[in-house]
Protein backbone atom coordinates (compact mmCIF):
# COMPACT_ATOMS: atom_id res chain seq x y z
CA UNK A 1 0.00 0.00 0.00
CA UNK A 2 1.14 3.55 -0.66
CA UNK A 3 2.40 5.28 2.43
CA UNK A 4 4.25 8.40 3.39
CA UNK A 5 7.71 8.22 4.90
CA UNK A 6 9.16 11.30 6.53
CA UNK A 7 12.26 12.65 4.88
CA UNK A 8 14.06 15.76 6.12
CA UNK A 9 15.40 17.76 3.22
CA UNK A 10 17.77 20.72 3.20
CA UNK A 11 14.91 23.18 3.45
CA UNK A 12 15.38 24.60 6.92
CA UNK A 13 13.42 22.58 9.42
CA UNK A 14 10.73 21.58 6.92
CA UNK A 15 9.78 17.92 6.93
CA UNK A 16 8.52 16.64 3.60
CA UNK A 17 6.52 13.45 3.08
CA UNK A 18 7.92 11.36 0.24
CA UNK A 19 5.61 8.71 -1.14
CA UNK A 20 7.64 5.60 -1.64
CA UNK A 21 7.18 1.85 -1.92
CA UNK A 22 8.94 -0.86 0.06
CA UNK A 23 11.61 -3.14 -1.39
CA UNK A 24 8.95 -5.85 -1.88
CA UNK A 25 6.78 -3.52 -3.97
CA UNK A 26 7.06 -1.87 -7.36
CA UNK A 27 6.12 1.76 -7.90
CA UNK A 28 3.52 1.99 -10.65
CA UNK A 29 0.79 4.34 -11.86
CA UNK A 30 -2.95 3.96 -12.31
CA UNK A 31 -4.44 6.34 -14.87
CA UNK A 32 -7.94 7.78 -15.00
CA UNK A 33 -8.90 9.36 -18.33
CA UNK A 34 -10.98 12.54 -18.34
CA UNK A 35 -9.98 13.28 -14.77
CA UNK A 36 -8.03 16.04 -13.05
CA UNK A 37 -6.91 16.50 -9.47
CA UNK A 38 -8.09 19.71 -7.84
CA UNK A 39 -5.67 22.00 -6.08
CA UNK A 40 -2.41 23.83 -6.69
CA UNK A 41 0.40 21.72 -8.17
CA UNK A 42 3.83 21.89 -6.57
CA UNK A 43 5.47 21.89 -10.02
CA UNK A 44 4.29 22.50 -13.59
CA UNK A 45 6.50 21.14 -16.34
CA UNK A 46 6.40 20.89 -20.12
CA UNK A 47 8.31 17.62 -19.88
CA UNK A 48 7.17 16.47 -23.31
CA UNK A 49 4.86 13.52 -22.67
CA UNK A 50 3.37 11.43 -19.91
CA UNK A 51 6.16 8.84 -19.85
CA UNK A 52 8.74 11.46 -18.92
CA UNK A 53 6.40 12.90 -16.31
CA UNK A 54 5.83 9.45 -14.82
CA UNK A 55 9.55 8.83 -14.46
CA UNK A 56 10.06 12.12 -12.64
CA UNK A 57 7.13 11.45 -10.33
CA UNK A 58 8.17 7.84 -9.74
CA UNK A 59 11.56 8.98 -8.51
CA UNK A 60 10.29 12.08 -6.64
CA UNK A 61 12.43 14.37 -8.76
CA UNK A 62 11.59 17.93 -9.79
CA UNK A 63 11.89 18.14 -13.61
CA UNK A 64 13.21 21.69 -13.77
CA UNK A 65 16.01 21.46 -11.18
CA UNK A 66 16.60 17.76 -10.55
CA UNK A 67 16.02 18.34 -6.84
CA UNK A 68 14.18 15.89 -4.60
CA UNK A 69 10.49 16.76 -4.67
CA UNK A 70 7.47 14.99 -3.22
CA UNK A 71 5.26 13.46 -5.92
CA UNK A 72 2.17 11.36 -5.29
CA UNK A 73 0.30 12.05 -8.54
CA UNK A 74 0.18 14.24 -11.62
CA UNK A 75 -2.24 15.64 -14.18
CA UNK A 76 -1.40 15.46 -17.89
CA UNK A 77 -2.97 17.69 -20.54
CA UNK A 78 -2.70 15.18 -23.40
CA UNK A 79 0.05 17.11 -25.15
CA UNK A 80 3.17 18.10 -23.21
CA UNK A 81 2.35 19.67 -19.84
CA UNK A 82 2.28 17.86 -16.51
CA UNK A 83 1.11 19.19 -13.15
CA UNK A 84 2.79 17.43 -10.21
CA UNK A 85 1.17 17.07 -6.77
CA UNK A 86 2.40 15.99 -3.35
CA UNK A 87 -1.06 14.57 -2.60
CA UNK A 88 -3.43 12.13 -4.31
CA UNK A 89 -7.17 11.79 -4.71
CA UNK A 90 -9.17 10.22 -1.90
CA UNK A 91 -8.99 7.48 -0.65
CA UNK A 92 -5.23 7.24 -1.36
CA UNK A 93 -4.80 10.90 -0.41
CA UNK A 94 -6.86 13.82 0.84
CA UNK A 95 -7.54 15.71 -2.40
CA UNK A 96 -10.51 15.44 -4.75
CA UNK A 97 -10.94 15.02 -8.48
CA UNK A 98 -12.57 17.82 -10.48
CA UNK A 99 -16.27 17.20 -11.11
CA UNK A 100 -16.38 17.97 -14.85
CA UNK A 101 -12.92 17.96 -16.43
CA UNK A 102 -12.32 18.33 -20.16
CA UNK A 103 -11.67 15.33 -22.40
CA UNK A 104 -7.98 16.21 -22.53
CA UNK A 105 -7.37 15.68 -18.83
CA UNK A 106 -5.61 12.56 -17.55
CA UNK A 107 -4.89 11.82 -13.89
CA UNK A 108 -1.99 9.53 -12.89
CA UNK A 109 -1.78 8.21 -9.32
CA UNK A 110 1.23 6.51 -7.81
CA UNK A 111 0.61 3.11 -6.25
CA UNK A 112 2.68 0.25 -4.82
CA UNK A 113 2.18 -3.20 -6.34
CA UNK A 114 3.38 -6.10 -4.14
CA UNK A 115 5.25 -9.12 -5.39
CA UNK A 116 5.75 -8.03 -8.99
CA UNK A 117 8.89 -6.93 -10.78
CA UNK A 118 9.33 -3.60 -12.53
CA UNK A 119 9.11 -5.45 -15.85
CA UNK A 120 5.88 -7.23 -14.88
CA UNK A 121 4.40 -3.86 -13.86
CA UNK A 122 5.64 -2.39 -17.19
CA UNK A 123 7.30 0.59 -15.54
CA UNK A 124 8.78 1.36 -18.98
CA UNK A 125 5.27 2.70 -19.73
CA UNK A 126 3.61 5.68 -18.11
CA UNK A 127 0.91 3.62 -16.39
CA UNK A 128 0.17 -0.02 -15.57
CA UNK A 129 -3.63 0.10 -15.32
CA UNK A 130 -6.41 2.39 -16.47
CA UNK A 131 -9.26 2.79 -14.00
CA UNK A 132 -12.93 3.36 -14.74
CA UNK A 133 -14.78 4.41 -11.60
CA UNK A 134 -18.03 2.73 -10.55
CA UNK A 135 -17.88 0.48 -13.59
CA UNK A 136 -17.87 -3.31 -14.02
CA UNK A 137 -17.37 -5.75 -16.90
CA UNK A 138 -20.11 -8.36 -16.50
CA UNK A 139 -20.24 -11.98 -17.61
CA UNK A 140 -16.59 -12.75 -18.30
CA UNK A 141 -14.98 -13.50 -14.93
CA UNK A 142 -12.29 -16.15 -15.43
CA UNK A 143 -11.08 -16.21 -11.82
CA UNK A 144 -12.24 -14.67 -8.52
CA UNK A 145 -9.84 -14.17 -5.61
CA UNK A 146 -10.16 -12.61 -2.18
CA UNK A 147 -7.50 -10.02 -1.53
CA UNK A 148 -6.59 -7.59 1.22
CA UNK A 149 -6.56 -4.48 -0.97
CA UNK A 150 -6.71 -3.14 -4.50
CA UNK A 151 -2.97 -3.38 -5.02
CA UNK A 152 -3.01 -7.13 -4.40
CA UNK A 153 -5.77 -7.43 -6.99
CA UNK A 154 -3.79 -5.57 -9.64
CA UNK A 155 -0.70 -7.64 -8.85
CA UNK A 156 -2.75 -10.84 -9.18
CA UNK A 157 -3.67 -9.83 -12.72
CA UNK A 158 -0.07 -9.11 -13.66
CA UNK A 159 1.17 -12.39 -12.16
CA UNK A 160 -1.56 -14.62 -13.62
CA UNK A 161 0.01 -17.57 -15.49
CA UNK A 162 -2.99 -19.73 -16.46
CA UNK A 163 -4.44 -17.14 -18.86
CA UNK A 164 -3.88 -13.62 -20.13
CA UNK A 165 -5.50 -11.26 -17.64
CA UNK A 166 -6.76 -8.32 -19.68
CA UNK A 167 -8.86 -6.60 -17.02
CA UNK A 168 -10.12 -6.79 -13.43
CA UNK A 169 -13.16 -5.73 -11.43
CA UNK A 170 -12.34 -4.77 -7.84
CA UNK A 171 -14.92 -4.43 -5.05
CA UNK A 172 -13.68 -2.11 -2.30
CA UNK A 173 -16.26 -3.36 0.22
CA UNK A 174 -15.93 -7.13 -0.20
CA UNK A 175 -12.28 -7.11 -1.40
CA UNK A 176 -13.32 -9.39 -4.24
CA UNK A 177 -10.99 -9.34 -7.22
CA UNK A 178 -12.36 -10.63 -10.53
CA UNK A 179 -9.88 -11.40 -13.31
CA UNK A 180 -10.99 -11.55 -16.94
CA UNK A 181 -9.61 -12.58 -20.32
CA UNK A 182 -11.81 -9.91 -21.90
CA UNK A 183 -11.87 -6.12 -21.61
CA UNK A 184 -14.02 -3.10 -22.42
CA UNK A 185 -12.87 -3.09 -26.04
CA UNK A 186 -13.43 -6.77 -26.75
CA UNK A 187 -16.81 -6.84 -24.94
CA UNK A 188 -18.06 -3.22 -24.94
CA UNK A 189 -21.74 -4.12 -24.53
CA UNK A 190 -21.00 -5.88 -21.23
CA UNK A 191 -19.55 -2.81 -19.53
CA UNK A 192 -22.00 -1.52 -16.92
CA UNK A 193 -22.25 1.18 -14.31
CA UNK A 194 -21.80 -0.43 -10.88
CA UNK A 195 -24.23 0.07 -8.00
CA UNK A 196 -21.65 -0.44 -5.26
CA UNK A 197 -18.01 0.43 -4.64
CA UNK A 198 -16.62 -1.36 -7.70
CA UNK A 199 -14.07 -0.14 -10.23
CA UNK A 200 -12.94 -1.61 -13.52
CA UNK A 201 -9.24 -1.71 -14.49
CA UNK A 202 -7.69 -2.28 -17.92
CA UNK A 203 -4.32 -4.05 -17.93
CA UNK A 204 -1.97 -1.73 -19.82
CA UNK A 205 0.97 -4.14 -19.53
CA UNK A 206 -0.01 -6.43 -22.38
CA UNK A 207 2.61 -7.08 -25.05
CA UNK A 208 2.63 -7.67 -28.77
CA UNK A 209 2.88 -11.40 -28.03
CA UNK A 210 -0.18 -11.70 -25.76
CA UNK A 211 -2.47 -8.83 -26.71
CA UNK A 212 -4.58 -11.13 -28.90
CA UNK A 213 -4.99 -13.74 -26.16
CA UNK A 214 -3.47 -17.18 -25.50
CA UNK A 215 -4.54 -18.59 -28.86
CA UNK A 216 -2.59 -15.87 -30.61
CA UNK A 217 -4.72 -14.71 -33.49
CA UNK A 218 -3.56 -12.17 -36.01
CA UNK A 219 -3.12 -8.46 -35.44
CA UNK A 220 -4.32 -6.49 -38.46
CA UNK A 221 -4.67 -2.75 -39.08
CA UNK A 222 -7.97 -1.18 -40.08
CA UNK A 223 -7.35 2.00 -42.08
CA UNK A 224 -9.50 5.13 -42.21
CA UNK A 225 -8.36 7.86 -44.61
CA UNK A 226 -8.49 11.56 -43.77
CA UNK A 227 -9.17 10.91 -40.09
CA UNK A 228 -7.54 11.62 -36.71
CA UNK A 229 -7.92 11.56 -32.94
CA UNK A 230 -7.90 15.18 -31.86
CA UNK A 231 -5.93 16.98 -29.16
CA UNK A 232 -3.83 14.00 -28.17
CA UNK A 233 -0.31 13.37 -29.48
CA UNK A 234 1.89 10.65 -28.06
CA UNK A 235 5.04 9.20 -29.64
CA UNK A 236 5.91 11.06 -32.84
CA UNK A 237 8.56 10.26 -35.43
CA UNK A 238 9.34 10.80 -39.10
CA UNK A 239 8.98 7.62 -41.18
CA UNK A 240 9.69 7.24 -44.89
CA UNK A 241 6.54 5.26 -45.61
CA UNK A 242 3.34 3.88 -44.17
CA UNK A 243 4.68 0.37 -43.49
CA UNK A 244 7.51 1.76 -41.35
CA UNK A 245 5.01 3.72 -39.29
CA UNK A 246 2.86 0.64 -38.71
CA UNK A 247 5.96 -1.29 -37.70
CA UNK A 248 6.65 1.39 -35.07
CA UNK A 249 3.29 0.49 -33.56
CA UNK A 250 4.07 -3.24 -33.53
CA UNK A 251 7.51 -2.68 -32.01
CA UNK A 252 6.44 -0.03 -29.50
CA UNK A 253 7.51 -0.84 -25.95
CA UNK A 254 6.93 2.41 -24.07
CA UNK A 255 3.44 2.84 -25.50
CA UNK A 256 0.80 0.11 -25.69
CA UNK A 257 -0.13 0.98 -29.26
CA UNK A 258 -3.88 1.26 -29.83
CA UNK A 259 -3.74 3.51 -32.90
CA UNK A 260 -1.44 5.03 -35.50
CA UNK A 261 -1.74 8.23 -37.52
CA UNK A 262 0.40 8.83 -40.60
CA UNK A 263 0.70 11.86 -42.85
CA UNK A 264 1.94 10.60 -46.26
CA UNK A 265 3.11 14.08 -47.28
CA UNK A 266 4.91 15.19 -44.12
CA UNK A 267 5.88 11.60 -43.19
CA UNK A 268 4.80 12.28 -39.61
CA UNK A 269 3.97 9.11 -37.64
CA UNK A 270 2.05 9.18 -34.34
CA UNK A 271 1.82 6.05 -32.18
CA UNK A 272 -0.81 6.40 -29.45
CA UNK A 273 -2.35 4.47 -26.55
CA UNK A 274 -5.69 6.13 -27.35
CA UNK A 275 -8.18 4.98 -30.00
CA UNK A 276 -11.69 5.61 -31.34
CA UNK A 277 -13.11 3.69 -28.38
CA UNK A 278 -11.48 5.82 -25.69
CA UNK A 279 -11.78 9.09 -27.64
CA UNK A 280 -15.26 8.62 -29.10
CA UNK A 281 -16.08 12.34 -28.90
CA UNK A 282 -12.58 13.57 -29.80
CA UNK A 283 -12.15 12.34 -33.37
CA UNK A 284 -13.02 13.51 -36.84
CA UNK A 285 -12.14 14.21 -40.44
CA UNK A 286 -8.87 15.87 -41.38
CA UNK A 287 -7.27 16.25 -44.80
CA UNK A 288 -3.97 14.49 -45.42
CA UNK A 289 -3.78 12.13 -42.46
CA UNK A 290 -4.57 8.42 -42.34
CA UNK A 291 -5.67 6.61 -39.19
CA UNK A 292 -4.95 2.95 -38.39
CA UNK A 293 -6.30 0.83 -35.57
CA UNK A 294 -4.83 -2.60 -34.74
CA UNK A 295 -7.43 -5.29 -34.06
CA UNK A 296 -7.21 -9.00 -33.30
CA UNK A 297 -8.79 -11.48 -35.71
CA UNK A 298 -8.98 -15.26 -35.48
CA UNK A 299 -5.93 -16.98 -36.88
Amino acid sequence: MLRAAALILALGSTVQAVFECSSQETTAFVRIARARLDGTPVVVSTAGHDLTCAQYCRNNIEPTTGAQRVCASFNFDGRETCYFFDDAASPAGTSQLTANPSANNFYYEKTCLPGVSAHEACTYRSFSFERMRKTVLEGFVRKSVQVANREQCLSACLKEKEFVCRSVNYNYDSYLCELSTEDRRSKPTHLRMADGAVDYYDNNCLSRQNRCGPSGGNLVFVKTTNFEIKFYDHTQSVEAQESYCLQKCLDSLNTFCRSVEFNPTEKNCIVSDEDTFSRADQQGQVVGKDYYEPICVAG
